[in-house]
């Protein structure tokens, strides 16, 4: 019954995504509403082929008009192959690959001497002013987002700031955290509204785990995780501070046993 609403959410948020023309976005939109419905409906098949039948004709239409759409959506768009933007869009589109390829490259090459204790996060500030002046997409601004760690590329980004021993740390933090918290979602709760919240923020944080392999930086990376799995856990909490107190049976307090009775006629105590 609340599916019209997951729809309405969904087609908001993907417009957003669109028009601000960030294809991450849109990719965090399509991961999280897909893990959703999978995982919540229970006709997963069916549910799979309304959300596919709908994606599908929502892009036929896109393709259709996507030359008299903003820039911004004609630069998401480049996504789909064949499709026909502008001149600007897809230059545009190009540009941020090429950027990306150029600062792997420059990355890697100074990956050795940051695997173990990493570069860390800070650097000059002169370098960080001129930083700002920088065009986008030219070699000074690869240099630039190299200076500052921000290799779009999560896992190495982690590397080049805090070293390969805190990757396999946080790594094994949010393994754990995540088994934990699945096994405890599907243990018993006592407040449904609860369970939904801690239920979306699961789905949400292993959206952006997936992500996060393919982009941000570490400083980004590390803070929004873990502060996600602080509200998982702290829902966990909640919910089991709402468990029913069992009583305990009322004691059966021991009576002290008295001496028998002389019998009569004979002297006491015998």
């Amino acid at each position: 019954k609340n599916y019209k609403y997951y729809a309405l959410f969904f087609v908001v948020a993907a417009c957003s995504a669109m028009i601000s023309g960030v294809r991450q976005l849109l990719l965090q939109a399509l991961l999280f509403m897909t893990a959703f419905l999978l995982l919540s409906s229970r006709r997963r098949f069916m549910t799979l082929m309304v959300f596919g039948l709908c994606g599908l004709v929502g892009l036929g239409i896109l393709v259709v008009l996507v030359e008299h759409l903003p820039y911004g959506v004609q630069r998401v768009m480049t996504m789909v192959p064949g499709v026909r933007v502008s001149a600007a869009a897809e230059m545009a589109a190009a540009e941020t690959l090429e950027w990306r390829l150029m600062l792997w490259k420059l990355a890697m090459a100074d990956l050795p001497k940051y695997l173990l204790i990493g570069r860390g996060f800070a650097y000059n500030l002169a370098d960080s002013i001129s930083a700002v002046q920088h065009q986008y997409m030219t070699m000074d601004a690869v240099r630039s987002a190299l200076m500052q760690g921000d290799l779009h590329m999560g896992p190495m980004a982690v590397i080049y700031s805090l070293g390969t021993p805190v990757l396999f740390v946080f790594i094994g933090l949010v393994v754990t955290a995540m088994v934990w918290h699945v096994r405890r979602h599907k243990a018993e709760w006592f407040d449904a509204d609860l369970r939904r919240y801690h239920f979306v923020w699961l789905v949400q944080l292993s959206t952006n785990l997936a992500l996060y392999s393919i982009a941000g930086a570490a400083r980004n990376i590390l803070p929004a995780v873990l502060f996600q799995l602080a509200i998982l856990h702290g829902l966990a909490i909640s919910d089991s501070r709402l468990a029913p107190v069992k009583e305990e049976p009322p004691r059966r307090l021991v009576q002290p046993r008295r001496n028998a009775e002389p019998a009569a006629g004979g002297p006491p105590g015998s």
